[in-house]
This record gives structure tokens, C-alpha cells and sequence, in this order.
């Protein structure tokens, strides 16, 4: 019954200050810009084509390229096990 208040204080210190729940937030609260730092708004992806045409056009080469090297990596594995 001595060590009771002690108890209490660990367990409040515990969920207070050394949880991880309360670590993040306390980082995130400190770290937390509401704005872009650049001054630059955030657009999504279909006014970002449409503000810089030449991204998309490297986005669409990018994912053709993905696509096409995973689909020769599986042809070469199904000749691998044949």
C-alpha cells in the first residue's frame, strides 16, 4: 500500500510520456506545417499533368517501361522452369 502512489505516478508517466502514441504526437505537433514551405500549392494528379504536359508524358514512359520489364522478367522465368 506504500508503494501504491509510486505505482500510479510509473503507470501515469508510462502512458503519458513514454508511449509511443503520445511520442508521435508530441513530434508531429512540433514538426507540423500547415503550409507547403515553397509557397507552392499541392495539386492533385490531373491538374498536375495538365500545369506540366511533359511530366505525364514521363509518367506514362515510366509505367510502360514497369510494365514491360515485369512482363519479360515472367516470360524469361516461365522459360527458366520449361
Amino acid at each position: 500500500e506504500q508503494r501504491f502512489p509510486s505505482i500510479q505516478l510509473a503507470r501515469k508517466r508510462m502512458l503519458e510520456e513514454h508511449n509511443l502514441f503520445s511520442i508521435l504526437s508530441r513530434n508531429i505537433e512540433k514538426l507540423h506545417q500547415p503550409y507547403p514551405p515553397s509557397g507552392e500549392t499541392i495539386l492533385c494528379r490531373k491538374a498536375f499533368w495538365k500545369k506540366h504536359p511533359l511530366a505525364r508524358i514521363q509518367c506514362v514512359i515510366e509505367k510502360s517501361f514497369r510494365i514491360l520489364s515485369g512482363r519479360v522478367s515472367r516470360l524469361i522465368q516461365q522459360d527458366h522452369k520449361s
